[in-house]
């Protein structure tokens, strides 16, 4: 059987002139979540927790109808990984990031401590990993491995640290032997926010040149914020005899955590995914340009009708757990498609702009392919009349 040895968030990793997710809310919560979680799994690894999946991957949407955070896991799940989906309520890219990073830890230690249950975990383990990040300030930090020079006089040594905008940053103090006084420090380098890209191939040239070759694909502005950069950048070279080639003799910058400028995070509820119950979810979808503004407008407007309650109840007696209902205009072909996976009914409305039939009224198009996705829905599931759309 397999152990607890890894703890991530899905993404772990963005274009840093992007978002990493759809919203600001999924974007700030997966950058806070990379420091926070390598602190959890540094506390995790060595308790050798007995699992089925030796990972635990946390996904998390923005959910604009909630107020609190909605934590749910998937103990039916017995291939892949561990999984947990964070349902975030408004408001989340707003917190300070010393309190993003507080949530962060909440919610995974919810997610862990109730699949644990079903699991059999130590929930002890556990605690102590969650101590463990508050012990640490929630800022993950990380020394070595040291590389000593041919001479032997000299050590140099990487510190590595990952920062609320989810990235790494690494320097290389370089140390006399014979009295461990710092004689130089590498300039700073950026490298990705999670201890797999870690490994800055450190390497001595000589008796007093050090190379290390960051390979992430991220670089550091002059400003000192991480940007995009070569995916095999040059290596950071520091010669002791050339002082020009040293960096910043203070090392990694400071983490921008403010313990007293604290905001109060949301409540947090954590449930199994059958605890959930049966839901019909409309997920939206991305439509390529060219689509009549009416059909959209139409469209959208009778999907967002199905989010009522007694859509919820007509859905209920399907006997399947979700109806997960989307569209997308990306295809070469219009028609709907629904497979059933793992308990969850997905539906896809297809209108790609080419086949749209130009003598019909957009409206009454829109209206036709939404009661065409209902009347398959029915079909798969033997569902009886649905409620009215209006």
């Amino acid at each position: 059987m397999s152990t607890l040895r890894q703890i991530w968030v899905d993404p772990g990793m963005g274009f840093p002139d992007r978002p990493w997710g759809e919203h600001p809310d999924e974007d700030a919560f997966a950058r806070s979540a990379n420091a926070v979680f390598e602190l959890y799994t540094e506390a995790v690894r060595p308790a050798k927790i007995q699992t089925r999946h030796s990972e635990l991957r946390i996904v998390a949407w923005h959910d604009g109808d909630r107020d609190d955070v909605l934590v749910t896991v998937h103990p039916e799940l017995v291939e892949g990984f561990e999984m947990g989906v964070v349902s975030l309520p408004p408001g989340i890219a707003g917190l300070t990031p010393q309190s993003r990073a507080e949530l962060v830890l909440e919610v995974l230690h919810a997610a862990a401590s109730r699949l644990g249950q079903d699991r059999g975990w130590d929930q002890s383990a556990l605690d102590a990993a969650r101590a463990h990040a508050l012990a640490a300030g929630l800022h993950f930090r990380r020394t070595g491995p040291a590389r000593t020079s041919p001479d032997r006089r000299h050590v140099a040594e990487p510190t590595y640290a990952i920062y609320p905008d989810g990235y790494g940053r690494v320097v290389v103090h370089v140390r006399r032997r014979s009295d461990n006084a710092v004689v130089a420090v590498s300039p700073l380098a950026a490298v990705g926010g999670f201890t797999r890209a870690f490994d800055c191939e450190l390497r001595w040239r000589s008796r007093t040149v050090v190379e290390f070759q960051p390979g992430s694909g991220l670089a550091i502005s002059p400003t000192g914020t991480t940007v995009q950069g070569n995916d095999r950048p040059d290596p950071v070279r520091v010669d002791l005899g050339d002082p020009a080639t040293f960096g910043d003799p203070t090392g990694l910058p400071a983490v921008a955590y403010d313990a007293d400028a604290g905001t109060t995070i949301p409540g947090i509820r954590v449930l199994t995914y059958a605890e959930k119950g049966s839901r019909l979810t409309v997920l939206g979808g991305w439509h390529a340009p060219g689509l009549p503004e009416q059909y959209v407008a139409v469209r959208d407007d009778l999907l967002a009708q199905l989010a009522g309650p007694e859509w919820q109840t007509w859905w209920a007696a399907s006997g399947v757990r979700e109806l997960e209902i989307s569209y997308r205009s990306d295809t070469t072909t219009a028609g709907i498609s629904a497979r059933l996976v793992h308990d969850e009914l997905r539906a896809t409305i297809r209108r790609p702009p080419e086949t749209f039939p130009r003598d019909r009224d957009p409206a009454a198009v829109a209206r036709a392919d939404v009661e065409s996705l209902l009347l398959t829905v029915r079909r798969r599931t033997d569902l009886g009349e649905h409620p009215p759309l209006h």
